[in-house]
């Protein structure tokens, strides 16, 4: 909860004014002193102190990508005077408590079961029982699962709200949410052999290699999990986490991901290429070299980019749903009498019978800046698997 203050204290300000080129008079004051390389001491004339931000290569990469969260935390902990955390506020004049609230704390968590989710389902099932032959059990749920904290079932530390002033905003499908789900089992012993309908008058010999045949099968298909396509800069808090990317362009369809596969392996937006971020343009040229923002374009031009300092970004968290589930395991079984006491049972069963590929619980790179992004890079694809076993029964 001790988050960095950005916007009431002109910190913003001085830091989008500094990043596209100008001069910010917060900064001469807080740099005061300061000796930029080849020109001198911050004097708030010749010298100024947003000349020495830029030519600072850490605060730099700051301007560079948007990270005004990341670089108030630096300035509020920083020893570039008199070597002690908050000695260059103190220097300038500033109050101990111009980012954070309680700066005599490195970080403030909110303990608690404090997050709010709401369920809500419908849910149908069918029972055949075991009559005939045969056995069966279907289900299906409808639902959808919203809260703001997965975690919130628990005692938790949480530090990861994107804006703690309104906890709400971080409202979303949960991602442990699986619109739809339908599960099925049954057995079904074959109509052949003594006493079935086919073959009932078999002699023992004829009985014991083709009847006693069980077919069984467990079927499930889940929609896919939600999940958030990130863009990883602290534009509104000192933390990255939730950050979520600006939409250009239009709206943006939920249904834009889907499984697919090139030349490179599996990917969920296959057809998004990766470009730089058109905000870059903004910066100053000595800035703007140094950025390492992207943005993803579609068809239709730009539709993904980071947000600006001072903002969240407008894409939904968990927007997007990925690989669904589809599992058919099956197994047959045959079983010898021996005697009233004995039998032997031998069996075969196949899991994932029909070796579909299974991408629900692959890991989908979804940060806009990376190089990889929309790419399939862990998890998925298990393949058939096929087991036999025998067993003397007593």
């Amino acid at each position: 909860m001790n988050q960095v203050e950005i916007f009431s204290n002109g910190f913003l300000d001085a830091f989008n004014v500094t990043r596209t080129g100008g001069q910010s008079p917060l900064f001469d004051k807080m740099f005061a002193g300061l000796t930029v390389s080849g020109q001198g001491a911050v004097n708030g004339t010749t010298v100024r102190g947003s000349d020495y931000v830029r030519a600072n290569s850490t605060f730099a990469g700051y301007l560079a990508n948007g990270n005004v969260g990341a670089f108030a935390n630096a300035l509020n902990s920083s020893k570039l005077v008199g070597n002690v955390n908050g000695g260059l506020l103190s220097a300038a004049g500033l109050p101990e408590n111009f980012f954070v609230t309680n700066p005599q704390f490195a970080t403030v968590y909110l303990v608690g079961n404090h997050a709010n989710s709401t369920y809500h389902a419908l849910q149908v099932e069918v029972e055949k029982r075991f009559t005939r032959g045969w056995v069966y059990q279907g289900n299906y749920t409808w639902s959808k699962a919203l809260g703001e904290n997965e975690l919130g079932t628990t005692q938790y530390y949480d530090n990861n709200y994107r804006n703690p002033k309104n906890r709400s905003l971080d409202k979303r499908i949960m991602t442990f949410n699986r619109t739809h789900v339908f599960k099925s089992n049954g057995i079904w012993e074959l109509p052949v052999g003594h006493d079935r309908s086919y073959l009932r008058d078999a002699n023992r010999f004829i009985d014991a290699f083709l009847g006693g045949w069980k077919v069984s099968g467990i079927l499930t298909m889940t929609s896919g999990r939600p999940f958030t396509v990130s863009a990883p800069v602290s534009t509104f808090t000192k933390s990255t986490t939730g950050s979520t990317p600006a939409i250009v362009g239009g709206a943006l369809s939920k249904s834009t991901g889907e499984l697919q596969f090139d030349g490179r392996g599996a990917c969920y937006f296959c057809g998004f290429k990766q470009i730089a971020d058109p905000n870059i343009a903004l910066l100053a040229p000595s800035l703007a070299s140094q950025s390492t923002l992207f943005a993803q374009q579609g068809p239709n031009g730009v539709v993904l980019q980071n947000p600006l300092p001072g903002t969240l970004g407008n894409l939904a968290q968990t927007f997007f749903t990925g690989p669904s589930l589809f599992n058919l395991d099956m197994a047959m079984t045959k079983q010898f009498r021996i005697s009233e006491r004995y039998s032997f049972e031998v069996r075969t069963d196949w899991v994932n019978v029909t070796n579909h590929p299974d991408f629900s619980g692959s890991t989908i790179d979804s940060n806009i800046d990376s190089a990889t992004f929309g790419r399939i890079t862990g998890g998925g694809a298990t393949g058939r698997i096929i087991v036999l076993g025998a067993r003397l029964n007593w």
